[in-house]
């Protein structure tokens, strides 16, 4: 490439590549969100990660053995507290 066009053109040309390629994280951050939209390779990866965190979060109680009673609090409990909290 440098015997073909020279030092000062081969130079130039690979800093335009370069230039030009630095562009691309920035498009993909501004139109990443529509181009995810329109991948169906995208949305089935969304359909998948939203299956499985809904599997694990209604599938681990019920696959995990019966323990003592744990001091997490769940939805439901602090739904009920601020139903409590508004009636007062």
């Amino acid at each position: 490439m440098f015997e073909g066009l020279g030092i000062r053109g081969a130079s130039g040309l690979t800093a335009g590549l370069g230039t030009l390629v630095s562009v691309i994280p920035f498009v993909l951050f501004a139109y990443g969100a529509r181009l995810r939209a329109r991948s169906p390779f995208a949305q089935e990866l969304l359909r998948r990660a939203e299956e499985e965190e809904r599997r694990t979060r209604l599938g681990d109680q019920s696959r995990r053995p019966s323990r003592a009673p744990s001091k997490e609090r769940t939805g439901s409990d602090v739904d009920k507290e601020g139903a409590a909290e508004l009636a007062v």
